[in-house]
């Protein structure tokens, strides 16, 4: 099938804006692409336009059409993925794009560092369910005609079926007037979490606390978008995560607006040419280590800073996922 003949659809859930974010880049292959929700599907017209225009289904975060919450495991082990079938019966090709926590669980020994402090491990990640999530994914996979993960470390949980990775799409026209590293004084850090367990931000705050006369801290959980690039803006360095061993999301966006980044990548997910890699590399471990380092020569943070716009226009640019989401086509056509 040529590229400008496929229609595609995008959701019904995804995290970040992605399904929408990917469904724009489609566009510029010349592929008919939409995104849509759940809300969607509840009207009868939309819903039988989807099914009957669309040529790929690309599903994220482990969810498909039938609505079930995740907490009806059982439920779900009976329902989940039936729609994947039914929609290959009629010739439809399925990606499954996974995000994170879909695939990561406490009980799978790949999540043990990212997962042993998680507070909200009590509430999805008992066992029951946990491996209940595992085993679906694991199915809905091996009925898929492509996989994708948002972040390199989510393709080991999927071993041995083989994953593309597409990242996020960066920030547009984001009119980069940060605040310039100091030579002298204290250096204001920005980290905000989703989830500060996850993040590892107890271990963030604790030494930032501990370096006051040094480093001042920008904590933003719960407010807007708007207010967090607002604060970018006026910050000198962004730490996203020392845990789980990529960046997320906020670390693309602080880049984005051309702050240096401080990120746990893990050894296995190091990119073998780091020339160029704008991510400053700090664990838990050595995360005090990293900043008074830091403060100490500020060279590093800002020659980190001045690969972020070549770095971005490489991975993450509305054009380098178009062409990613191209090659995944190709395999599946």
């Amino acid at each position: 099938m040529n590229f400008s003949e496929i229609k595609s659809a995008h959701g019904p859930k995804s995290w970040n804006h992605t399904a929408e974010k990917n469904a724009s880049a489609e566009t510029l292959l010349g592929i008919r692409s939409m995104s849509y929700s759940y809300t969607d599907l509840l009207n009868p017209i939309k819903l039988l336009k989807i099914l009957r225009n669309t040529h790929v289904f690309h599903f994220y975060a482990g969810y498909t059409l039938i609505p079930i919450s995740t907490n009806h495991f059982k439920l779900y082990a009976l329902l989940g993925g039936l729609d994947i079938k039914i929609l290959k019966l009629f010739g439809k090709k399925v990606v499954m794009h996974f995000q994170g926590c879909e695939l990561r669980d406490r009980f799978n020994p790949l999540a043990n560092v990212v997962c042993e402090t998680c507070q909200k491990r009590e509430v999805y990640c008992k066992e029951n369910r946990a491996k209940g999530r595992r085993n679906r994914m694991m199915k809905n996979s091996k009925n898929a005609d492509a996989l994708a993960v948002t972040t390199p470390d989510l393709q080991a949980y999927l071993y041995p079926l083989t994953s593309t990775w597409i990242p996020k799409i960066a920030l547009k026209n984001t009119n980069r007037s940060i605040t310039e590293i100091p030579e002298t004084g204290k250096l204001k850090i920005i980290h905000a979490p989703s989830n500060r367990s996850i993040k590892g931000s107890s271990k963030i705050i604790e030494v930032l606390n501990k370096h006051k006369d040094k480093f001042e801290l920008v904590l933003l959980e719960n407010v807007s978008r708007e207010e967090v690039y607002k604060q970018a803006k006026q910050s000198h360095i962004a730490i996203d995560q020392i845990r789980i061993g990529w960046y997320g999301n906020f670390a693309v966006e602080m880049m984005s607006l051309g702050l240096p980044v401080i990120c746990h990548i893990s050894e296995t997910n190091m990119p073998e040419k780091k020339d160029g890699f704008p991510i400053i590399n700090a664990s838990s471990q050595n995360l005090e280590e990293v900043l008074i380092s830091i403060y100490n020569n500020r060279s590093l943070a800002r020659q980190k800073a001045g690969f972020n716009q070549t770095y971005l226009e490489e991975y993450h640019s509305e054009q380098a996922i178009a062409n990613k989401l191209k090659s995944i086509y190709q395999t599946i056509y």
